[in-house]
């Protein structure tokens, strides 16, 4: 098991279990082989199930020199469109789970560039459909 811990303020931000996905022939798309977990003090606790598809991180082709789909963002990215999929509550406190994933899961001042770019254009996407 993977299991990361963070004191943030009293508050607490949790991942459990290790990301095992297994890419799908037909598209850029992986389907998650084991439920993943995030528990926040802040925002609430989320399971993303077994067989929820994702694409990792919707980066512009033009942009992934920079940033690419995967790497220390991929758990708060499956957890955004997961988020995404389920439209319990809005696009923003979606989007705002993102941002306090990624710096729980050490990615550096591009959490911000992506933060802003799920923030802006994120509503262009049908992202996390589970299969």
């Amino acid at each position: 098991m993977d299991f990361q811990i963070q004191l943030v303020v009293g508050a607490y931000l949790v991942f459990i279990g290790k990301l095992k996905v297994e890419k799908l022939p037909y598209k850029k798309a992986y389907l998650l082989k084991q439920p993943l977990q995030y528990e926040s003090s802040k925002y609430g606790n989320y399971t993303i199930p077994t067989n929820f598809c994702t694409d990792f991180a919707s980066v512009p082709n033009l942009l992934q020199w920079w940033i690419k789909p995967q790497g220390l963002h991929s758990k708060p990215s499956v957890l955004h469109d997961y988020l995404y999929s389920e439209r319990k509550f809005s696009k923003f406190k979606a989007d705002f789970i993102f941002l306090e994933a990624m710096k729980e899961c050490g990615v550096n001042y591009k959490r911000y560039v992506m933060f802003i770019g799920v923030f802006l254009f994120g509503m262009f996407f049908k992202k996390g459909q589970k299969i």
